[in-house]
Formats: structure tokens, sequence, C-alpha cells
């Protein structure tokens, strides 16, 4: 798979050069926009972005709104893994609104994507609204592509939610969908995610399992997967190996780091942390929780919405600021770590005075 990829890339290059030689700008423009397809699938988001926005420019120039549309839509998931939502929402929503009325298939993955920002943002209800919708639009047009990943965000959404059951149902209905087409690329998605639930049921070993049926699957074919990483790295970590969490938690820094995944960067940092903990070197624990704090702060002002929208993306991202205040605690430290705490506290109430509202009583 990984040479097929290479193959796919250098058929693109050809046919970008031929027609540039042409003149031939919407065949250009195409071939820009299955490049950085090409790159978005091994996780070059850099590589991606830069493609697919050379690619809209072209479409714009030749006020082909089809083109822009499907452009803007692939623009928005890169912005998405690199967390920078106000960008992705805002892709989306351009798309949208040059996308003809009667492209459904267009439309409805947009929508999907949409769903998945709102997941992002931990807005699980609305989340959950837009993929269920999406899912039956796309069983009703008969877009299997579109159905598997739909599948595949409810089944994250009910797994964050609490309900392992019907989170493992939607995942598996999404894998039988990518078995049945052959579609391997996909599959180490969702092969992560159904590992993350067993971890959240603490099943570790069929947890560990999972992510190494992942993990080995986009090696073969050339997937750089940070998210599996960081997963394996917290499953040894909490299960006590915290030498092994460590070596894993700092590959999928790194790797997140190279492909620019904000979300994926400052739980790998946090996940090494941990480990720094669990082998007692307190120091390099709060150089580690102090970058992913740093991480999500940056994230935070990409953040759309109002107070309410704010609350729910900080939700679940408190781990590294408690887990410093710990530290320092433990230290005798006790302003430092007020000071930590406040400015875990203080993230919505900054959002509130800054928006000018006051109800600051809820914001706390």
């Amino acid at each position: 798979m990984q040479g097929e990829y290479d193959v796919a890339l250098d058929y693109y290059q050809q046919s970008m050069a031929i027609n540039e030689a042409s003149g031939d700008k919407m065949s250009v423009a195409t071939a820009l926009n299955s490049i950085a397809g090409v790159e978005y699938i091994r996780g070059q988001n850099a590589k991606a972005l830069e493609a697919y926005q050379r690619s809209l420019k072209l479409n714009e120039e030749l006020n082909n709104a089809e083109g822009a549309a499907s452009v803007l839509n692939n623009i928005g998931l890169v912005y998405l893994d690199q967390g920078n939502y106000l960008k992705s929402l805002d892709s989306f929503q351009r798309s949208l609104a040059l996308t003809d009325p009667s492209d459904k298939l267009g439309i409805t993955s947009t929508l999907l994507n949409i769903g998945y920002l709102y997941s992002a943002l931990g807005n699980y209800p609305l989340a959950l609204d837009y993929l269920q919708r999406t899912m039956a639009q796309a069983e009703q047009l008969g877009a299997k592509p579109v159905t598997w990943k739909a599948l595949q965000g409810i089944g994250m959404v009910k797994r964050n939610q609490g309900n392992f059951g019907e989170s493992l149902d939607y995942l598996q209905k999404a894998l039988a969908i990518l078995n049945s087409s052959g579609s391997k690329d996909r599959m180490t998605e969702i092969l992560t995610e159904i590992g993350a639930v067993y971890y959240a049921q603490r099943d570790y070993p069929h947890a560990l399992e999972s992510f190494q049926k992942s993990l080995d699957l986009g090696q073969t074919i050339g997937i750089k997967a940070p998210a599996t990483l960081n997963a394996i790295a917290l499953t040894y970590d909490t299960q006590g190996d915290h030498s092994k969490g460590l070596e894993f938690g700092q590959r999928a820094a790194e790797l997140a780091r190279e492909t620019d995944q904000n979300e994926v960067l400052w739980q790998a940092h946090t996940t090494a942390g941990f480990a720094y903990v669990g082998l007692r070197n307190s120091e390099k624990a709060k150089q580690a929780f102090a970058e992913a704090i740093r991480i999500i702060d940056k994230l935070r002002d990409q953040v759309p919405g109002a107070e309410t929208e704010h609350e729910e993306f900080f939700e679940n991202k408190l781990a590294p600021y408690t887990a410093m205040i710990g530290l320092l605690l433990a230290e005798d430290n006790d302003q430092e770590a007020l000071a930590c705490a406040e400015r875990a506290k203080g993230r919505v109430l900054l959002d509130v005075l800054r928006g000018g509202r006051t109800n600051i009583n809820k914001a706390m």
C-alpha cells in the first residue's frame, strides 16, 4: 500500500506537470486536489494544505464553484486536524455556500465534517445531531464512504458519553463497510477508536491489541498515526509500565509535531508527563505538562461560538492543569499551584470578560 501511495502521488504530479505545460488550469486544480488528498491520508498536513490552497486559488480564478466547494471542504478537515477550529468552521461554511442545492452528496459530506468539528469541541449533542442526520442521508444516497465515516463519528461520541456498548456497535458497523470495500487505508482509524473503547472499559489487553493492529496496518501503508502511538503510551502507563509509556508518548509527540496535529500533541505531552511522574522525575513531568498547557491555550483561541462552546471545549482538557497543581503542591509551592489553579479556572472567565458577558458565576 505504501508503494501504491507513491505511485498515485507520482501519477498526479506528472499529470499536473503535463497540464501546466499545456495551460489547462482546470486539470491542474484537479491534480493538486488529488495530490493534497494523498498527502492528507499520509498525515502530511502542511503539504496537503499547501496543495489544497493552490487548487482553491485556481478554482476561484476559473469561477469553478463546484471545485472550490470541494477543496474548501477538504481544507476544513486539515484545519480541524491542526486544531484551528475557527478556520475549519469557516472553510466548511464557505463550502456549503458554494455547493449547488442539488448536490446532496456534497452537502451531506460537509455537514458530516461539521459534526466531527463539534465532536472535537466537546459539543456532543450537536455533533450527534449532525452525524445521525448525515448518516441517514448517506444511506439514502448509497454513499458508503460517508456512511462509514458517520458511523465512526457516532461511535466516538457514544464513547465520550460513556455508552460503550453502543459505541462498539457503531464502530464495528463502520469496520464492516470498510472490510467489504477493501479500504484498508481507513481501517486504521476505526481500529484505534475500538481500542479507545476497550481502554475506557479498562480492558487493557484488548485495547493494546486493537491499537497495535492499527499501528501495524498504518506502517504497512505509510500512514503516520500519532494518536495511535499516544493511545498505546497511555495504556502502558496506566498499567504501570511508565518506561514504555514515556517511549511511546515521546514518539507520539514527535510525530504529532511533524504532522501538525496539535490536538494529539497536547495529549502526547500530557501522557509523557504522567509517565515522568511514574518514573519520579517531577522536573521533566512539569516541563511536559507546561508544554501541554501552552498548546491548549493556543487551541482555545481558535474555538468558535460563545461561552457554552468554550466551556465544553475546555471540559476534557483539565488533566495537565490538575497534574501540574498536584506536583507543585507536593513541593510545597502553594503560590504557583494557586496560580495554575486560577489559570485553569480562569480560561472560560477570561473569554467571558473579553466578550463583555456578565454571567460570571456560571462561568466559574
